[in-house]
């Protein structure tokens, strides 16, 4: 079937990640941390022109989210 293509089963798990907004899974699947996880073939260079926007958009996201601890002097 279409799944056991390594290119479309790559392009599958990035699509999920992206599409749930999970920016941790996408850049794991586009910069794996060995070298026996990288994607298939050239599947890489396919996604490459989305990666700065979705970069963008996930550090967005992390200031957006983020609170600044404020400490309380209790008595």
């Amino acid at each position: 079937t279409h799944k056991t293509n390594p290119c479309i089963a790559f392009a599958l798990k990035l699509r999920s990640a992206w599409s749930l907004s999970n920016y941790h899974r996408f850049f794991q699947l586009l910069y794996p941390a060995t070298e026996d996880q990288q994607p298939p073939l050239r599947c890489k260079h396919v996604v490459n022109w989305l990666v700065d926007r979705e970069r963008k958009e996930a550090i967005r996201l992390t200031f957006k989210v983020y609170v600044v601890p404020r400490f309380v002097v209790v008595l």
